[in-house]
């Protein structure tokens, strides 16, 4: 699918090279003292503990389908495990959104002038009310991000050097509502519902505020997706009680009852100045993203 803002981010990453060359840190304030970016050491660190049954799941179907003699009972216990992980996403929060393939590497592919960017091309889980078995997403970001889940099966990478991060999310859409109705407050308690993949990935977060909204693209047939842009201002608290203020651009689209979200987040002091490489970044990754209809 090919949109006006689909156009827009190939003129920005066309133009705009400097902020994907390398992003400069120096008036970033360290968090923690002399060790570093404690902060992102700590969520690295205690990252694990919101995969653990994601990957149990992923385990268990791979050793049932992998099995040399499956009956019909095998079939129906794997149909059951399916289903309860569709019906575990029609909970009111955000969600990784999870590759159709997560025993295989996503597909990868240098892009930019310098080839200092990767397109990443690959397939998440679909809606689970209408039996769409997955979609594609696309996007691009800096080649020398670090992925940080890939044995659960979401899609997360992370800038070592200043914590930016970037999410791909789900979400189902409360009954009777769309992605142009939904509210701002209730979009803010999806992706930082206590039970959600955001703040089990092990991020404690002290307060945040949906601060705007933006339509990009209205589709009225189902040919195509709507899509709006969210700002965010949140906190995080560091391992040793460092407040953090940080800000994010959501970029989500509406694919039947639910919305497939990327979340890219900064540091606020950068995000903030105008013109920073930071804020660039972050604004060219959401541009980018693209979805399957």
């Amino acid at each position: 699918m090919t949109t006006s803002a689909g156009i827009l981010a190939c003129t920005l990453f066309g133009g705009s090279s400097a902020a994907w060359a390398g992003i400069d840190v120096s008036g970033l304030p360290r968090e923690g003292g002399g060790g570093g970016n404690s902060a992102l050491a700590t969520q690295l660190k205690a990252y694990d503990g919101s995969g653990a049954t994601r990957v149990r799941e992923i385990q268990a179907l791979q050793s049932t389908s992998s099995s040399p003699s499956v009956g019909s009972k095998d079939r129906e216990l794997t149909t059951v495990a399916t289903t309860v992980t569709n019906d575990d996403s029609r909970e009111p929060m955000a969600t990784w959104a999870y590759r159709a393939n997560p025993g295989f590497q996503p597909s990868l592919t240098r892009t930019g002038p310098f080839g200092n960017l990767y397109r990443l091309n690959d397939i998440v889980e679909g809606p689970s009310k209408k039996g769409r078995r997955s979609i594609g997403i696309q996007f691009e970001f800096p080649n020398d991000w670090l992925q940080l889940d890939r044995n659960i099966g979401g899609i997360q990478y992370v800038d070592q050097r200043n914590g930016d991060k970037l999410y791909v999310l789900r979400a189902p859409l409360p009954a009777d509502t769309t992605l142009e109705t939904l509210s701002k407050t209730t979009l803010g308690e999806y992706i930082f519902h206590p039970k959600g993949s955001l703040v089990k990935s092990g991020q404690n977060i002290e307060d945040y505020k949906v601060s705007s909204s933006q339509i990009l693209s209205i589709c009225p047939d189902q040919m195509c997706a709507t899509r709006l842009r969210f700002k965010i201002k949140y906190a995080t608290v560091t391992g040793n009680g460092l407040r953090v203020e940080r800000r994010a651009l959501v970029d989500a689209y509406q694919i039947d009852q639910d919305i497939y979200m990327l979340m890219t987040s900064s540091n606020a002091v950068k995000f903030d100045q105008k013109d920073s490489l930071e804020r660039e970044t972050v604004e060219n990754i959401v541009n980018s993203f693209q979805i399957d209809v």
